[in-house]
């Protein structure tokens, strides 16, 4: 984390400098066309509809059908044949930056939901959702209210009326759902809870793991639960013992709550503490925060930089167990979502969650069961399944264009031929200016200023 005394040293250096965020606007010709001859990846039924033609009109799809659109005046775009799929949503994102929201949407990310909330990422938020900035779109949620008091990226609290002011002031404020660690005391936890249920504001819990004084099924109502590496350090006590998984399976699918177990962060630092630098110099640089280069590499990067190879190879069987984690979770019929926790560790955005994708496949899960976890699992987690995470009438025209069959290699996802945003149609070409312009307008005092924030937070 950075010190308190570095953040006011970088937001008065901001003030004095004056700099402003340039706006990243664009002017689409046009949100309406027809899209010929695609194959519709059907990520809930999981199945593929061959020869399928697309109307979209004014962003949102009013036809998928093999017959012609009845609209005649639309461009037409010839599919060739291709796979047609669903934009990705990544369920757990940091970005203090906006350009981290275009790097995604150029790598087929079309919404995230951001995971520590300031009130830049909210005009981000609004910007993306009028038009006026070309990126993903995003669900935010409040600063993370934790139990570390002082802590400067976190809002942290111990008491139960502080705990419901603070549920009552991000609600104010517009944030989409309030993110909680763990370790609040009982009274704290129980206080946000009632707050957030009367006011209508979902619940993001860090971790399945709960205060001695609950049980899981007293967060039957939250959003989502985030890490797998928490069942691990919890409810198994760090033990590799697939078989003591199961009591904490039992009460976890009774909730009907998804997880996101973000294994691209644990392979992150794994691959840190047993690669070293090698793997550091072949990360693509210009994705990743300027702040959380100089920082991480103080702090958490120096830490497995520097690890014994004792402890590099601990890392290296931990992951390995929580992919066998991940894959009895995805047996058992637990809903799980991908998310990345990109942003921390040096992890880049977008890439990250092809590489979260990746890793569902080596751990044995098959392929729609992995593209269902990144669309219509998420939509349905943030109430939003009727409007994006399948390609379907009156749905937005979020989605990917690969030439090959995505079920048959993810990675197809990773660099695709288009993606329509809300209608907006990037080739190929559109998606590497979109990439080059993140990079250029990538700017360290607009992120300070945005760091700036959480000093009054």
């Amino acid at each position: 984390m950075l010190t308190r005394y570095k953040l006011v040293i970088f937001g008065l250096i901001t003030c004095i400098a004056g700099c402003h965020t340039t706006t990243n606007a664009f002017d689409p010709e046009s949100r309406s066309f027809t899209l010929k001859n695609v194959n519709i990846v059907d990520v809930k039924a999981g199945a593929i509809l061959p020869g399928q033609n697309v109307c979209v009109v004014d962003s949102i799809i009013t036809q998928v059908s093999k017959n012609s659109c009845p609209r005649n005046d639309l461009t037409e775009i010839d599919g060739k044949g291709g796979y047609l799929t669903p934009g990705l949503i990544d369920m757990h994102v940091h970005t203090f930056e906006k350009e981290g929201l275009m790097f995604t949407l150029s790598h087929g990310v079309t919404h995230v939901r951001l995971m520590n909330g300031v009130s830049a990422q909210l005009k981000w938020r609004d910007d993306a959702e009028a038009g006026t900035m070309l990126s993903s779109t995003a669900t935010v949620s409040s600063p993370i209210i934790s139990g570390y008091e002082g802590a400067v990226l976190h809002h942290g609290l111990s008491s139960a009326e502080d705990a419901r002011k603070a549920v009552t002031k991000y609600h104010a404020q517009g944030y989409d759902l309030i993110k909680a660690y763990n370790n609040l005391n009982p009274q704290a936890f129980l206080a946000l809870m009632e707050e957030s249920r009367k006011l209508g504001i979902p619940v993001a819990k860090d971790g399945p793991d709960v205060p001695t004084s609950f049980d899981i099924a007293d967060f039957n109502d939250v959003q989502s639960f985030e890490h797998v590496e928490n069942i691990f350090y919890v409810a198994l006590d760090r033990k590799m013992n697939i078989e003591n998984l199961a009591p904490f399976i039992e009460k976890a699918k009774a909730t009907g709550v998804p997880i996101t177990p973000t294994v691209n962060i644990f392979d992150q630092l794994t691959r840190l503490s047993v690669e070293k630098e090698a793997f550091v110099n072949q990360l693509p640089q210009h994705y990743i925060s300027s702040i959380v280069k100089m920082e991480d590499k103080r702090n958490q990067v120096k830490r497995w930089l520097e690890t014994t190879e004792q402890n590099a190879n601990y890392n290296q069987q931990v992951f390995n167990f929580l992919l066998v984690m991940t894959k009895a979770l995805h047996d058992a019929d637990i809903p799980l979502l991908i998310g990345t926790d990109s942003g921390n560790l040096l992890s880049p955005h977008g890439l990250a969650t092809h590489n979260e994708m990746r890793l569902f496949s080596d751990a044995g899960i098959d392929s729609f069961s992995i593209l269902k976890a990144a669309t219509y699992n998420a939509a349905k987690a943030l109430n939003l399944e009727k409007q994006i995470g399948q390609i379907k009438e009156r749905f937005y025209a979020d989605f990917i264009l690969s030439d090959h069959d995505p079920t048959k290699d993810l990675q197809q996802l990773k660099m695709p031929k288009a993606v329509a945003k809300r209608g907006v149609w990037l080739n190929q070409g559109d998606l590497e200016q979109l990439r080059s312009k993140a990079k250029d307008s990538k700017s360290l005092w607009s992120e300070l200023r945005v760091y700036s924030e959480m000093l009054t937070r």
